[in-house]
């Protein structure tokens, strides 16, 4: 568990971030685009659960 183990977990943190990042980006884009009905949808399409 050297160097390589520790490289795997600050990649794995960095993409977890970012994935984070654009999540509340798409949400806070879905928020505008909603203004007050849809915001299920926008709900829904942040998590990919838009087969539901």
């Amino acid at each position: 568990m050297g160097k390589a183990f520790r490289f795997n977990r600050w990649k794995a943190a960095q993409e977890e971030k970012q994935r984070k990042a654009e999540a509340s980006r798409k949400a806070a884009h879905a928020k505008k685009r909603a203004g007050s009905g849809n915001l299920d949808i926008g709900h829904r399409w942040i998590f990919g659960l838009n087969a539901a």
